[in-house]
């Protein structure tokens, strides 16, 4: 049966595999995005032709060495097979890399969405000049994060009421966490001084209702400080060491949104800030107010050019 799928094409069987992909639960999810890539007719056929060439004497002689079954397929054909399964994770890889259909039809947010359909995203569907410099530059930073294994540092950002009257902008992610500690001053400074449209960075708030600019929770993987950062004080002093990419502590430390709203104010670039969560469905107590406090409003001389809260 696997076999005679070589023969349907994908449009074909995608309805009845998103059906089975609903029915447990993982549509806008990871799972839903690569297990059905699993499945292969092309690595069965692969597999079953290469194996078919072992001759018999090998699975003789592992069965005289007292190895059953599975000893002989982990410790004899596995081996082996090396340059087989490397082979099946480049056409699995590149092919699920560039699918779009499937991808565009079991996710639902943007979060979830791949790199091919944000790229295509970039290029209008109406009597609007296509910016291929701009998808051109997305393509790239789609590669370069493909093939350096960095965190995605900058990112292509379209505003606008509708489709026809997008406006695109550079965003330095983080700060640009693949160049300079994550969430940095320095960061920030340095995608400025680079000419970057927006400043993307992530908030949470301390202990003490200090805002502090960092992305996850927790302190261990940006920084040299252990613990949630609702239970930890959020003062200058207090900040531990920024991590730059290589893992090694920097002289850079956790800067509070105080910081880089000043560090952002004389430049002409907007801000792109995430809310962010102790815990997962918990919110910070008075959040709102805080936020409401300390960010800045447009036509503020210390504000930057756009404001948006992308998750509360």
């Amino acid at each position: 049966m696997i076999f005679v799928t070589l023969m349907l094409p994908v449009p074909v069987r995608i309805v009845s595999t998103y059906q089975v992909v609903s029915v447990l639960g993982w549509v806008d999810t990871y799972w839903g995005l690569t297990v059905p890539l699993m499945a292969s007719a092309t690595g069965t056929f692969l597999f079953r032709q290469y194996y078919r060439n072992h001759p018999d004497s090998l699975a003789e002689a592992a069965q005289l060495d007292g190895a059953g079954p599975l000893r002989f397929l982990w410790s004899i054909l596995l081996p082996l097979s090396t340059a087989n399964i490397a082979a099946l994770f480049v056409i699995l890889f590149v092919y699920g890399w560039n699918d779009y259909l499937w991808p565009l039809m079991v996710t639902n947010s943007q979060e979830m969405r791949t790199a091919v359909i944000g790229i295509d995203s970039l290029i209008p569907r109406t009597s609007q000049l296509p910016e291929w410099n701009v998808a051109m530059a997305a393509a790239m930073m789609v590669l370069a994060a493909a093939g350096g294994g960095h965190r995605r540092h900058a990112a292509v950002v379209r505003e606008g009421p509708d489709r026809d009257r997008e406006v695109t902008r550079i965003a330095a992610h983080r700060g640009g966490s693949a160049l300079w500690p994550e969430n940095s001053l320095l960061a920030f400074q340095s995608a400025i001084a680079l000419g970057s449209d927006l400043l993307e960075l992530d908030v949470h708030q301390s202990r003490d209702g200090v805002v502090v600019v960092i992305h996850d929770a927790t302190l261990e993987r940006t920084t040299d400080g252990t613990g949630a950062v609702a239970g930890d004080d959020g003062g200058r002093s207090a900040a531990p060491p920024a991590r730059g990419p290589d893992g090694a502590a920097t002289s850079e430390r956790v800067p509070m949104l105080d910081e880089v709203l000043a560090a952002a104010a004389p430049s002409s670039g907007g801000l792109l800030i995430e809310v962010k969560e102790p815990a997962p469905a918990v919110r910070y107590d008075g959040w709102k107010n805080e936020f409401s406090r300390r960010s800045p409003r447009p036509g503020s001389r210390r504000a930057p050019r756009s404001w948006r809260s992308i998750r509360a």
